[in-house]
């Protein structure tokens, strides 16, 4: 399974819906909870012998919600979800701008190293 797949199954067991940033469009009623993500690339880590010994990828996870600590608590509970299958997470995030007043936006990056470990899929 690739890491996105692994990435995308992880947040869905959370059980709100799960879209690519930008996908909503602005005339569209949102839900009251929902989360965003976004791929920012893929990289090599470090080399040895001129061969790529460890790859990152790295994932923006945000969540928006009507109600503040719905958002607080369904990115922690991501949090959580993601770092026991693998991925490496920092903090417990940072507010993101929302372009609707009635929601509030919580973020985190997200970064999985290819080499570095393994994806437990469950």
């Amino acid at each position: 399974m690739s890491v996105q797949a692994v990435f995308l199954k992880t947040i869905q067991t959370i059980g709100i819906p799960v879209v690519r940033q930008g996908t909503y469009n602005q005339t569209e009623e949102f839900p009251a909870v929902f989360f965003t993500f976004w791929h920012n690339g893929s990289y090599s880590q470090s080399k040895y012998n001129n061969t790529r010994a460890q790859f990152v990828h790295e994932y923006d996870l945000n969540v928006y919600a009507k109600k503040s600590i719905e958002a607080f608590t369904k990115l922690e509970l991501a949090i959580v979800k993601l770092k026991e299958v693998g991925f490496l997470i920092d903090g417990c995030g940072y507010d993101v701008p929302s372009d609707h007043a009635e929601y509030i936006g919580r973020g985190v990056v997200v970064r999985f190293l290819e080499n570095g470990g393994e994806i437990n899929d469950k």
